[in-house]
């Protein structure tokens, strides 16, 4: 015996018909369902999608300077951020000796060391890796705009009184000379040591009894007789071997040939 199942057929005429129905069906099974009204007044939670962690920078990278500029670059090097880290190594952590260390570099450090302690050699490799001035400090008062007129001003009075002291080095008149600066200007006074120091001369300032600063220029072979009036220690054959340069302190100073 088989049970057929009755389907019902309703029609419906409006939206309301349509909910006042399913309220009855609601009723009917025990269930409570809400009116359209109660589900427009009722308020919507709106789930928000939570944007992805932008990657945190470092605080101190805005007071360093943009990305690619020069003080960013500086920074960078003095802390070290794009070098590789140092890795040790047991063979490099030996006790001084060098046991492994081969033959041929051991005979070469013996042969400088023998080589130095020659004093001929020294006296020869010192004359040829002489300078007069560094490069920082050509630099620095090329940078400073210094005035050609007052190089040449000092310069010309520098070689006369070297003129006058070479004709006669054994005359104790001549071995010193003063140049006042006029203007007592510091600056013009470094100009005045540092041209000295081009000619291979011993320079010093002191303050006269005009409150004025001279700067006193002498060889350095003449320094103990100018500041203690001691003739037995000047070294005569030290003075003859002196020299004049190849180029002035102008044309050095300003890269003339």
């Amino acid at each position: 015996m088989t049970i057929q199942r009755q389907s019902t057929v309703i029609f419906v005429h409006s939206t309301a018909h349509w909910e006042s129905i399913l309220q009855q069906r609601a009723q009917l099974l025990g269930l409570q369902r809400e009116s359209s009204q109660e589900r427009q007044s009722k308020p919507v939670r709106v789930q928000k999608q939570s944007k992805p962690e932008e990657p945190k920078k470092e605080p101190r990278l805005h007071l360093i300077g943009k990305e690619g500029s020069r003080r960013r670059k500086r920074w960078t090097n003095n802390n070290f951020l794009d070098h590789p880290s140092a890795v040790l190594y047991a063979e490099d952590l030996r006790p001084p000796g060098y046991d492994d260390a081969p033959k041929k570099k051991r005979q070469m450090f013996v042969d400088l060391e023998e080589h130095h302690s020659d004093p001929s050699i020294i006296d020869e490799e010192e004359d040829k890796a002489y300078v007069p001035l560094s490069r920082h400090i050509r630099h620095d008062l090329k940078k400073a705009h210094i005035s050609q007129s007052l190089v040449s001003n000092y310069e010309l009075q520098l070689i006369q009184s070297i003129t006058e002291w070479m004709k006669d080095i054994h005359a104790l008149d001549n071995a010193c000379f003063k140049i006042q600066v006029v203007s007592n200007n510091q600056f013009e006074r470094y100009v005045l040591h540092t041209m000295s120091r081009y000619y291979g001369l011993y320079s010093f300032s002191e303050t006269d009894q005009d409150d004025c600063r001279v700067t006193f220029i002498c060889h350095p072979a003449y320094i103990d007789y100018v500041t203690k009036q001691d003739k037995e220690s000047i070294d005569y054959l030290d003075v003859a071997e002196w020299t004049m340069p190849e180029k002035t302190f102008f044309d050095y100073l300003f890269d003339r040939k």
